[in-house]
């Protein structure tokens, strides 16, 4: 389903115009959760806050179990010995977290090769696949809108949106770049238009590949089979559409660069937990050891919690888990960006009137309540149907996914609150706290006078009669 790709990645790419915007104007290591706040209040803002950490160590913790999984069975192919999963997912937190304490002016490098070593294979692997004997009707089936009205249209939806989760972590580095107007927004947009292009094409060329006569060519007896399991299967398909006599060299080759994809993400995942934990420290709400810079145990808080999650979830033997982990994050992640789109609109209505971006601030506006609309459709349709994608499991009950995202949201909003009772100076400060927002020199201005006829809040306490959206109505 290439369209369904296509749909995720336009809905993401107007959830980057809106949030990308606000960042212009908002410097604040937090990310997602500082622009709820200046959206919905102090009290959304930490609850998004919660929710983004954990589903951001879920996926570190999924990223650790693929890293040993796919570590181990290389060990295993190339030198002939077993190597326990969990011992290559340790391995990998390990080496992940060591490159997480790289300056990122540095490790950036080398998570542009890595990019560029995924996209040359991908791309070979797709050319190749288009290259099979086929008829035109097979060659345009995937292409047909027809898939976006069928039956498994919402599922396909959930997997194509949660693919291109990342794209937030972009507002955790607004103060890592010289000119964070400019470059937050461009590494955003470059970055979606490169994963909705790649998506749709490998979508386009595999569709194409396991139907009609290249069905025939790929696997004449069993691809059904074959397309719809995991793990070897899956690598089987990809060496039948490559060749029998490549599939060896080309089975390792893929199995190295997902191996290498998940160190990248992981590394990303790990600097934007930094930024995000550092945000709520210099919000008050963590305590300073928190910061950016600091040295101590701390540090290794989050490197060890994501260890013992690894081993926890390859030892129970189910590759399915580390899969259904990171889809849970990945709708967790979703229903950040549906409050974060929700804050957007609201705010741009609040104070949009001095935007002098391309279509001023209506255009922000239709963006946010487009993603608004899709996100929060894939966020509910995941927590109701995605489970049903995967094998019964007693761990693994329909109801888990709603109650995990809703209890760390509630504990956001009620630490929030108790906040405003005992620490009043605190919660308003939560997403806007001054030494948060500080650019810093020889960077771009965002403070109050940076963009004129814009009332900038970056540095402005919460007030309760600023939050609600009568206000925006009643400007």
């Amino acid at each position: 389903m290439p369209l369904v790709y296509v749909l995720g990645g336009i809905t993401l790419l107007c959830a980057a115009l809106a949030f990308t915007s606000m960042a212009r104007r908002i410097r604040h290591p937090g990310g997602l959760y500082s622009l709820v706040s200046h959206g919905l209040g102090p009290a959304a803002g930490l609850g998004v806050a919660v929710v983004v950490l954990i589903s951001y160590l879920g996926s570190i913790v999924s990223l650790y179990a693929v890293f040993g999984l796919t570590f181990s069975a290389l060990f295993t192919d190339a030198f002939g010995h077993d190597l326990p999963v969990e011992v290559s997912a340790v391995a990998g937190a390990v080496v992940i977290s060591l490159l997480g304490l790289v300056p990122l002016r540095r490790v950036i490098w080398l998570l542009g090769g890595l990019l560029t070593a995924q996209i040359v294979v991908l791309l070979w692997f797709d050319v190749r696949a288009l290259q099979l004997p086929m008829q035109h009707e097979d060659f345009i089936a995937p292409l047909h809108p027809g898939w976006l009205f069928s039956g498994s249209f919402g599922i396909a939806l959930c997997f194509a949106v949660t693919a291109f989760i990342g794209l937030d972590t972009s507002l955790n580095f607004v103060r890592d770049v010289r000119r964070p107007g400019r470059s937050v927004p461009f590494a955003a947009y470059l970055a979606g238009a490169l994963m909705t292009a790649a998506s749709a094409l490998s979508a386009w060329a595999v569709g194409a590949a396991t139907s009609g006569q290249a069905r025939a060519a790929v696997a004449p007896d069993d691809v059904a089979a074959t397309a719809g399991t995991t793990g070897q299967s899956l690598f089987t398909l990809i060496g039948r559409i490559v060749g029998p006599e490549h599939a060896t060299g080309i089975g390792r080759l893929i199995m190295w660069t997902l191996l290498l994809a998940t160190v990248g993400t992981a590394v990303v995942l790990h600097k934007a937990v930094n930024r995000q934990l550092a945000g709520l420290s210099g919000d008050g709400v963590l305590p300073s050891s928190f910061g950016l810079g600091t040295r101590g145990p701390v540090r290794l808080i989050v490197p060890a919690i994501a260890a013992i999650g690894a081993v926890a979830v390859v030892a129970t033997g189910d590759r399915i888990y580390a899969l259904w982990l990171g889809l849970a994050s990945g709708l967790g992640i979703t229903g950040a960006l549906t409050l974060t789109s929700i804050g957007a609109v609201f705010w741009f209505l609040r104070t949009g009137e001095g935007e002098t971006g391309v279509g001023g601030w209506e255009v922000r506006v239709v963006a946010g309540a487009l993603s608004t609309v899709v996100t929060g459709f894939v966020f509910v349709f995941g927590l109701l149907r995605l489970t049903s994608v995967f094998p019964p499991a007693g761990g693994r009950p329909s109801w888990l996914l709603a109650v995990l995202i809703g209890t760390a949201f509630v504990f956001g909003v009620v630490t929030a609150l108790v906040l405003r009772s005992t620490r009043p100076s605190v919660y308003a400060s939560i997403g806007r706290a001054s030494g948060s927002a500080d650019p810093g020199p020889g960077v771009e201005p965002s403070g109050p006078g940076a963009h004129p006829g814009v009332a900038d809040q970056a540095n402005v306490p919460w007030t309760e009669t600023s939050s609600w959206p009568a206000d925006a109505v009643a400007k």
